[in-house]
């Protein structure tokens, strides 16, 4: 079975060297050390017109998760039309408040860009009822893929977690599994036909913190992992 790499960049520079690296996807992001911000929408259009491979763009203005203020609401709105308008393969984003899903401000900023797919993005390692909400996302046609690490414990622990949840969430919803991933680890994953889309930040680059310098070959070697 066909395994998807999705990598985090935050340049023109980073997006070719993931595509020539062997990357599937890209999600386009700034401040990595902010786990990943909003881009400026002439990043996207220039990312967009550079590499051949899909492009999901990070709506998220804030570190937090939570939203309230008016005014960061219409601040994503504006950038969520715009990027649908340039064509993008879809959205990474995620609402919390007070650890359930924020459905209402889900609802506003999807029913805003109709045509759009979605990523609910690593805010879902905060929700209190992980399976809960896999019914709930599973309302919205739009969103096709929730990020996740699985939460606390060992891989071993997060595997059996992780493996439950794509079963709740199939066959609307795919289960990206990103978050501390090492090319050994993704070779373990790639053993396992439950899963097949991984996504890699801190792993692509060296060294593996969110400043280090991200690498083709460095990529090429997570690809070569899921084989």
């Amino acid at each position: 079975m066909t395994k998807t790499l999705e990598i985090i960049v935050t340049s023109v520079k980073e997006a070719l060297d993931a595509q020539e690296g062997g990357a599937d996807r890209l999600e386009l992001a700034r401040s990595l050390e902010e786990e990943g911000l909003t881009p400026a929408p002439q990043m996207v259009e220039d990312v967009l017109h550079a590499v051949s491979i899909p492009v999901r763009v990070i709506l998220r203005d804030s570190p937090s998760f939570e939203l309230a203020e008016e005014r960061e609401i219409t601040r994503l709105l504006t950038k969520a039309e715009a990027f649908a308008q340039a064509h993008i393969d879809g959205l990474v984003l995620g609402f919390v408040r007070h650890g359930a899903l924020d459905l209402d401000l889900l609802k506003h900023i999807l029913s805003a860009v109709p045509s759009m797919h979605a990523t609910f993005h690593r805010a879902f390692e905060h929700l209190r009822d992980p399976l809960g909400a896999i019914e709930q996302l599973k309302q919205f046609a739009q969103i096709d893929r929730i990020l996740t690490n699985g939460g606390d414990g060992s891989w071993d622990v997060r595997k059996e977690r992780l493996r439950a949840w794509q079963k709740a969430a199939a066959p609307q919803i795919k289960i990206v599994v990103g978050g501390g991933l090492t090319a050994p680890l993704l070779s373990e994953f790639a053993a396992d036909p439950a899963f097949t889309e991984f996504h890699a930040g801190r792993a692509a680059r060296t060294p593996p913190v969110p400043s280090g310098v991200l690498g083709r070959a460095q990529v090429a070697i997570l690809k070569k992992a899921l084989a």
